[in-house]
């Protein structure tokens, strides 16, 4: 299995490349569904590209973190949450 980084769009520079695949389509965050990047190539705030979608910083990290907490707790080395 090939894992690819995620491809972290700050916003500093407020469109991608014009021969990105992306650079022309409205994209949303895959959980929040705020807008991301708009399809006049304008980055609506920042994002994480991935290969399973677009995720805005905060959503990325709560998946992350729910996705590495379960992880852990599979392996025995974090103990389970009350909730």
């Amino acid at each position: 299995m090939t894992v690819v980084e995620p491809l972290f769009h700050s916003g500093i520079t407020d469109e991608l490349p014009e021969d990105h695949p992306l650079a022309q389509e409205g994209i949303f965050c895959q959980v929040c569904r705020e807008m991301v990047h708009a399809g006049n190539n304008e980055n609506m705030q920042p994002w994480l590209e991935t290969d399973s979608g677009a995720y805005c910083p905060l959503c990325y990290m709560k998946k992350w973190w729910q996705y590495n907490d379960e992880v852990l707790m599979g392996l025995g080395l974090t103990p389970k949450s009350d909730e």
